[in-house]
């Protein structure tokens, strides 16, 4: 799977970015595995993941962490930018960083990965966890245990 590989590669940036945004690098990690899933899937074989990719691209989500208009004028970035494995590393971490702050304001004091996740993919989301937030928990969960990328 490309993206595993380029999460590899980009290692040390993601490092840097979840530092300065104050985010688990797991998280950006899992976020990254769960919004690239849709270059692993052969789209001939799966309808459902075709017409998710299309209402993707008619939101204006873009790259490897599908970041639409707010969320790529917050991290600073193009949609040039957003289309890179830096640019996007950059974005998930800010906006996941977003993320904590609005559920903090939202009342949700210690918000779980599973709520973060899910306020990634939904700022309206308020603490409350979504099909999305447990897909990227279990994903998070099997980085934490080293069976996706080994020892982080």
């Amino acid at each position: 799977m490309e993206t595993l590989i380029e999460l590899r590669d980009n290692d040390a940036m993601i490092r840097f970015w979840a530092a300065k945004a104050g985010v688990d690098p797991n998280l950006v990690r899992a976020i990254l595995i769960q919004e690239s899933a849709l270059e692993a899937i052969p789209w001939g074989l799966d309808i459902d993941a075709l017409a998710s990719y299309l209402r993707h691209q008619e939101q204006g989500t873009y790259g490897p962490g599908q970041l639409n208009d707010s969320a790529r004028a917050y991290a600073g970035l193009t949609v040039a930018e957003a289309m890179t494995f830096p640019g996007a590393i950059k974005g998930v971490a800010l906006v996941l960083k977003r993320s904590v702050e609005d559920l903090h304001d939202a009342g949700v004091a210690n918000p779980t990965v599973a709520q973060i996740a899910a306020q990634y993919n939904s700022q309206h989301q308020k603490g409350l966890v979504s099909n999305y937030g447990q897909q990227v928990f279990w994903i998070y969960k099997e980085l934490q245990a080293g069976r996706i990328l080994g020892k982080n």
